[in-house]
């Protein structure tokens, strides 16, 4: 049997900054701080609206240029980048569309890991320490065991992770 490899505290110390955190998820160079459980609801809150609005922009802006083409804005858009010449509200469109997938993809995994009940910095630890991930005889099968921090089910787990945000 493999040992538990994190701490049952839930504190961890951050190679970033120095800080001391409980329940440290990341440290975030957009806010040049650590996440964790004073800051975690607000930001995952931070990045879906973010991604949100990027997507969001983006959609509305690429609908607008088309319609002024009388094109389809995927149309509109294969058209612009055949002549290579993009103007600059398409190329936001192109930014905010790549961005705001970027930032979808990091809300998602924020969502699993809340819907698993671990943080990224205690995902990344037990998948190193082999607690999950693909089997010693490397058949791809994951093995996936309970961890402490598991309330029971994913619903469970958001639950608790509301809960936990609320109260502190």
């Amino acid at each position: 049997a493999t040992a538990w490899p994190l701490p049952a505290t839930r504190w961890y110390a951050c190679r970033v900054c120095g800080e001391s955190v409980q329940r440290r998820d990341h440290h975030c160079v957009w806010i040049n701080q650590c996440v964790g459980h004073h800051n975690h609801r607000a930001f995952v809150v931070f990045v879906t609206s973010f991604t949100v609005l990027a997507l969001s922009y983006a959609a509305l802006a690429a609908s607008v240029a088309a319609a002024a083409a009388r094109e389809s804005w995927v149309g509109y858009l294969l058209l612009l980048l055949g002549t290579r010449q993009l103007p600059p509200p398409m190329a936001g469109v192109i930014y905010a569309a790549v961005g705001g997938g970027f930032t979808l993809l990091l809300a998602l995994g924020q969502a699993r890991n809340i819907g698993d009940g671990l943080t990224t910095h205690e995902q990344k630890r037990l998948a190193k320490a082999g607690w999950t991930g693909v089997g010693a005889d490397g058949s791809g099968v994951a093995r996936q065991r309970r961890h402490p921090f598991d309330q029971g089910g994913c619903l469970a787990n958001w639950a608790a992770w509301l809960r936990a945000g609320a109260a502190g």
